[in-house]
């Protein structure tokens, strides 16, 4: 693959062959919930799975947006 996704307590990357490095969503609170699994669908949507939950991330009008698949942990 040319392109790698990372995601670490706050941000979630796209690295590119050849160095270039990417922010695909910045400042995101996922701290106490860290993602620890990613996968992406041939239409560019990336699936984060958490500690109670899994987050869409998909191309909004500007930019990229997350949506939660399934509460967070913390959620009653």
């Amino acid at each position: 693959p040319d392109t790698m996704i990372v995601a670490t307590t706050d941000r979630l990357l796209r690295y590119q062959v050849g160095g270039r490095l990417s922010v695909i969503l910045n400042e995101i609170p996922w701290d106490p919930i860290f993602p620890n699994s990613i996968a992406a669908d041939d239409d560019g949507r990336i699936f984060l799975g958490m500690r109670g939950g899994v987050a869409k991330v998909e191309k909004a009008v500007f930019g990229y947006r997350a949506y939660w698949l399934s509460p967070p942990a913390n959620t009653p």
